[in-house]
Parts: C-alpha cells; structure tokens; sequence
C-alpha cells in the first residue's frame, strides 16, 4: 500500500497511522518500495511547485537543472503532461 498524507513541511516516519478512508492506493505490481516511494516524493513535490510556485500554464517552455533526480526528472515528466 502507497500512503500520501499531504504536502506538509514534516519529518519522514517509518510508520503512520491514517485513515481508512485517507489517501491510500495499492502499490503497483511492478513497483518496487523505494520506486514507489519515489513516485510519491518526487512526482509531487514536481507538481506542487509547478503549479503553486511556478504558475506553469500551458504552452509554456520549462527548463529544468538538474533533471536527474528524483524531483528534477519528475519536474520534466509533470510539466509535458501540463502542457509546457
């Protein structure tokens, strides 16, 4: 199972308790842990900063430094699939 809490400035915890209703999905088969751990962490942490911070909008062009991290490839990833 992949948890996500929300995106809140926070510590990083080997157990959580949540929900049954909260934001929980089954981990993809083909999916390891630490790659969806990854997803979780990178992709949205791409994807809060493109939106909120950034204020990408559509047919704009994104360069990105540094896109061989975790973040920085999903930054690339999530900015084609918001249009830019």
């Amino acid at each position: 199972m992949i948890v996500f809490p929300g995106i809140k400035m926070g510590c990083h915890a080997e157990l959580l308790a949540i929900a049954e209703t909260g934001r929980i999905i089954a981990k993809p088969a083909a999916l390891t842990m630490a790659e969806a751990g990854c997803m979780m962490f990178g992709g949205l942490t791409a994807l809060d900063f493109l939106r909120r911070q950034a204020g990408l909008a559509q047919g704009e062009r994104l360069p990105v430094n540094g896109a061989s991290g975790t973040v920085g490839s999903a930054a690339v990833q999530v900015g084609r699939l918001l249009g830019a």
